[in-house]
Formats: structure tokens, sequence, C-alpha cells
């Protein structure tokens, strides 16, 4: 039998990261740390205040030895010329750090 869930609850939790994070975690477990790094900045640019997405983008960083203090630049970028500035930046440190 079924259990009937209280009036009004849904069975999903009120908060689910966004997209991106399970797009970046899928790519990384692939082993496409690369196309994980793109994916976790287009999740910052559309939700730079979302702290799980943060807390993923984190620890990220951390396991591929990029520096964090990168983040808050790049969220605050003003440009599109700064943004690419910045992932340029960002991607030749990690290929330094992880060849494709």
């Amino acid at each position: 039998m079924a259990r009937s869930r209280a009036p009004g609850r849904s069975p999903l939790p009120s908060r689910l990261p966004p997209p991106a994070t399970h797009l970046a975690l899928a790519l990384e477990q692939r082993g496409d740390e690369h196309a994980a790094l793109e994916a976790y900045l287009d999740g910052l640019r559309q939700a730079p205040s979302d702290p799980g997405l943060r807390s993923a983008v984190v620890g990220f960083f951390r396991r591929y030895g990029l520096d964090v203090a990168e983040l808050p630049r790049y969220v605050r970028a003003g440009t599109e010329n700064e943004d690419r500035a910045i992932r340029e930046e960002l991607r030749a440190a990690l290929a330094a750090r992880w060849p494709r």
C-alpha cells in the first residue's frame, strides 16, 4: 500500500542544486575535468550566489589545484572580455596540472 504524503508537501527537496552542478560532477566522474570546469563556470555565471554550486566549485578547484581566490574575481567580471580572460587563465592553470 502506498504511503500518502501530507497535503502540500512535495516528495522532492525544496532546494535542488542547479543543473550545472550535476553536469559538472558527471563530466568530472567521466574524467573530463576540462569540460567540468566549463560547466562550473557557466553555472557560476547563471547563479553566482547559489551556496551549493559555490561549494561544489570550491571543491573542484581544490581537487585540481586551482586557485580558489580566482572565484570572486570571476563572479565579479563585468564584461564579456573580462569573463573570457579569466576563463582562459583558469583553463591554462588546469591544463598545466591536468593535461588532456
